[in-house]
């Protein structure tokens, strides 16, 4: 009968191999190998977080109302910095 891939490493797995394999790794890190570098930041637990926790409330009504008051303001800035049209409309 097959052991799984797990059984068969815990068993194989010493202890004099597990630091062999470490000392393996700072060597790669210390040559300048960027995985094995991020394996031991990460197995230490200083690996950057991949996620962005947002907390408190957002109203959605409240962000909506907002941005169509400054969607307004700026139409209504905009209408009074613009030039007027000449006198005689489109057929001047």
């Amino acid at each position: 009968m097959y052991k799984s891939l797990t059984e068969d490493l815990k068993e194989r797995l010493t202890p004099e191999r597990v630091a062999k394999m470490n000392e393996r790794i700072l060597v790669m890190a210390e040559h300048g190998n960027i995985a094995a570098w991020e394996k031991i930041r990460d197995t230490i637990g200083e690996k950057p977080s991949d996620k962005v926790e947002i907390t408190g409330n957002i109203n959605i009504a409240d962000t909506l109302k907002a941005a169509r008051e400054r969607a307004r303001a700026a139409k209504e800035k905009a209408a009074k910095t613009a030039e007027p049209e000449p006198p005689g409309g489109d057929d001047g």
